[in-house]
């Protein structure tokens, strides 16, 4: 795999390089949300994706991939094998200049939770012990019976971590620029 990395407060390197690699032929796998989810719940998602398949006129084909949490997101690294890890891949959609890059980017968001709805459905359920664990479900969606946070819940959590990162760093005396 090439990477292609990614400056959070400067992206527009990545995304000239993403679609420079979408011309020459080369598969680019974008994460719209920006980020994991802890809600386990599709995010809103960033433009990026859709002005990437747009400049470079290559299809758009929407892909969840869900139990990955499980070996690996916030706080939690668990090797072991048997974790499912499921993925649904959707009809590519196929954005032009002359659409509405909201629009596209709307139906991309309604794609990935259609998706994120089948995929969990596949899902092998938690177990009886898993149920009873302190923490429960917490790789499924709260309204699919799972313990992780809401959207609104993960959101403030979130804000939260965003603060308290801030806050070390000015404690620490770097900036952004610095860091």
């Amino acid at each position: 795999m090439h990477h292609i990395p990614v400056d959070r407060d400067a992206g527009s390197q990545a995304f000239r390089d993403a679609v420079r690699a979408l011309k020459s032929g080369e598969l680019v796998g974008v994460f719209p949300e920006a980020t994991m989810s802890r809600s386990m719940e599709v995010k809103e998602i960033k433009n990026g994706a859709v002005r990437m398949a747009v400049s470079a006129n290559m299809p758009l084909i929407p892909m969840i991939v869900f139990g990955g949490a499980r070996i690996l997101s916030y706080g939690r690294k668990d090797l072991t094998r048997g974790r499912t890890v499921a993925m649904t891949i959707g009809t590519p959609m196929h954005p032009t200049r002359s659409d509405a890059a909201e629009l596209v980017n709307g139906q991309l968001h309604q794609t990935l939770q259609q998706l994120l709805d089948e995929t969990i459905d596949r899902y092998p359920p938690p177990t009886p012990k898993e149920l009873n664990l302190p923490e429960g479900a917490w790789w499924l969606p709260a309204r699919r019976g799972g313990s992780a946070p809401t959207l609104e819940e993960a959101e403030a959590i979130e804000v939260q971590v965003r603060a308290e990162r801030a806050a070390r760093k000015e404690q620490s005396g770097t900036t952004v620029e610095d860091s």
